[in-house]
């Protein structure tokens, strides 16, 4: 299940264990732009080091990317 987190207890019943990372260069490939990729990585970093308690994954960045118009962001400034 995406984002979920096993506990101690139920890892323990599982022989292997699989840490799968991000991919952030294929998310600038898809169009995310550098200035997001970079932050979410910066993010990843201090949640590794229990710094924060959140970061974002790559498919909040990505799947905005694929559904907006190839003209940009469909949000319009004022």
């Amino acid at each position: 299940m995406h984002g979920a987190i096993l506990t101690e207890a139920l890892a323990s019943r599982f022989e292997v264990h699989i840490e799968v990372t991000t991919d952030w260069d294929l998310a600038k490939h898809l169009g995310v732009p550098a200035a997001a990729v970079n932050a979410a990585i910066a993010l990843n970093q201090r949640l590794a080091s229990g710094a924060v308690s959140r970061a974002p994954y790559a498919d909040f960045l990505v799947m905005p990317m694929l559904s907006w118009p190839r003209s940009g962001c469909p949000v319009q400034r004022r």
